[in-house]
């Protein structure tokens, strides 16, 4: 009968909200820190554009079609209330975006296997394993109302749990875009300004427009020269923009002053970032590395995390301490590289 095909007790409206509003929350959450930061940053070079890293209207393009695809199979699903096996004319929409999501993964393949690609490769993959997880549990709910058989009583949930693996996918789109922006800038300096003082600089540039209104100055206080670190400078990026990141946070919306300290001491490189934010509990202070503990109701709790991971594997360190008067100080802390020293 038609009610078997409904979870009992699930207004319509509830329904559709679970099927795309989570996924227009979260992209709009993404837009207000991410997006932002990949606008024409002059920090990052001087005048990068579409022309200079053209997979970025891919990407682009890709999340479009997430969104796109996510919405007709919602309406399709939507549509049972009316027409028990549901209206074939929006699923046209549906079947379009999942071409050209193929499409788009096919032409962001090429990006793969080329020097210094590991984390666009690694990105990649992720991006692509979370759209298959998509595709296969939307393929099978639709099948499975065309045939008229039943969904289950359980179908609101599962299509929460795709709306969200979806919402992963173009959180990891945005992820890719910095990537490609990022190796873009770099390819467009000469490899003697490859150092740290001009990855610092670059993070910065993201960073300040992840600011938006909020009041927040940039200071810096940094050696003239530092010795090059274990640690790949795409990583260290990653590492600086995510600590940066979190400070701009802690200190929205009252705003003040974020300052970067950057100096070697006895063959360690240290980065100090200090922040004049809401600060940290003591009673929180072991746990804020670890994945997916956050304090914030938006809050992925990966930012951190996945900063302190990545300098384990380089032999590094990331420390945090409260400061006396407010806010906090994260120190990164990596070893001088032993063969090359600027």
């Amino acid at each position: 009968m038609k009610e078997g095909k409904r979870a009992p007790g699930v207004p319509l409206f509830v329904r559709i909200a679970a099927g795309y509003g989570l996924v227009l929350l979260v992209m709009l959450g993404i837009a207000a820190v991410t997006l932002t930061r990949m606008r024409e940053s002059a920090a990052v070079s001087d005048h990068l554009s579409r022309e200079d890293a053209p997979a970025l209207q891919v990407v682009d393009d890709l999340k479009v079609q997430i969104l796109n695809e996510q919405i007709a199979s919602t309406r399709f699903e939507a549509s049972t209330d009316i027409v028990p096996r549901g209206r074939e004319d929006l699923l046209q929409p549906y079947f379009r975006a999942h071409d050209d999501i193929f499409g788009d993964l096919a032409a962001l393949s090429k990006l793969e296997g080329s020097d210094g690609s590991d984390e666009l490769t690694a990105t990649l993959t992720q991006l692509r394993s979370a759209i298959q997880v998509v595709e296969a549990e939307a393929a099978r709910e639709i099948a499975t109302i065309r045939s008229g058989g039943l969904v289950g009583e359980d179908s609101a949930a599962e299509l929460a749990r795709v709306d969200a693996v979806r919402a992963m996918a173009a959180g990891l789109g945005d992820q890719l875009s910095l990537q490609i922006r990022l190796s873009a800038a770099d390819a467009q300096k000469s490899a003697s300004d490859s150092t740290q003082l001009v990855i610092v600089d670059s993070v910065l540039g993201l960073a300040a427009h992840a600011v938006g209104r909020t009041p927040i100055t940039f200071r810096k206080e940094m050696a003239s020269f530092l010795p090059l670190v274990e640690c790949d400078p795409e990583q260290l990026k990653q590492v600086l923009l995510n600590v940066t990141i979190n400070a701009i946070q802690a200190m929205q919306p009252n705003g003040g002053q974020i300052n970067i300290k950057a100096q070697e001491r006895q063959q360690y490189v240290y980065i100090e970032i200090e922040d004049q934010g809401c600060g940290v509990l003591p009673e929180y202070l072991d746990k804020i590395f670890d994945p997916f503990f956050t304090t914030k109701d938006d809050g992925t709790g990966l930012g951190l995390s996945v900063a302190y991971q990545i300098l384990q594997q380089h032999d590094g360190m990331l420390t945090a301490a409260r400061n006396s008067e407010q806010g906090m100080t994260f120190c990164v802390a990596l070893p001088v590289k032993r063969t090359s020293i600027l």
